[in-house]
């Protein structure tokens, strides 16, 4: 065999190769591919259902109460943005005694304190916010209103106490064996 009849063969033998190693290759990464879970797309913002369209849609409200609705609505989000500013800075105060070398336990608690009243006029807005949609309602929608309240009351419950698990004591019971 001749020096340029060995050296055609060794190159077909290189790009054969490579062209076996591309395949190789090709052929694992679309197998992991195939194998990975497919997540549905996200919807568009435009299908996407906030809780304002849903209670529109829900109670049927007119564009009169509409109207209204979106009034008390924006009035809420000021209010309790407010709110939510001034705890997200108590946190941060909260969470920065961290930094001390022995932490204030008086000013941390001192601090829980403010937070759990903004936590609880935030509750309280919404409460009011909720008891001025339901007036601007008509019985018809009162009614509807009371139920979608209790669905996601309900929604937000913990989940119960699962069947065959050591019941849990209160939070304020003292540690077992005491």
């Amino acid at each position: 065999m001749s020096y340029f009849t060995k050296e055609r063969t060794l190159f077909l033998i290189i790009i054969i190769l490579v062209l076996i190693n591309i395949g190789s290759i090709g052929s694992i990464w679309l197998w992991k591919l195939k194998d990975r879970p497919c997540l549905p797309p996200p919807p568009p913002q435009s299908e996407k259902q906030d809780g304002r369209k849903f209670l529109i849609e829900e109670l049927k409200l007119n564009p009169s109460q509409v109207e209204k609705f979106e009034a008390l609505r924006e009035e809420h989000f000021k209010l309790t943005s407010k709110f939510n500013e001034e705890m997200r800075k108590n946190k941060d105060d909260l969470f920065s005694l961290l930094n001390q070398n022995v932490p204030d336990s008086n000013k941390a608690s001192e601090i829980a304190s403010k937070i759990g009243e903004l936590q609880k006029r935030i509750d309280i807005a919404t409460f009011n916010h909720f008891a001025k949609l339901r007036e601007i309602c008509d019985d018809t929608q009162k009614t509807k209103f009371g139920k979608i309240i209790e669905d996601v009351l309900r929604r937000m419950a913990p989940p119960p106490h699962p069947p065959g698990a050591p019941p849990q004591p209160p939070p304020d019971a003292p540690p077992p064996g005491r």
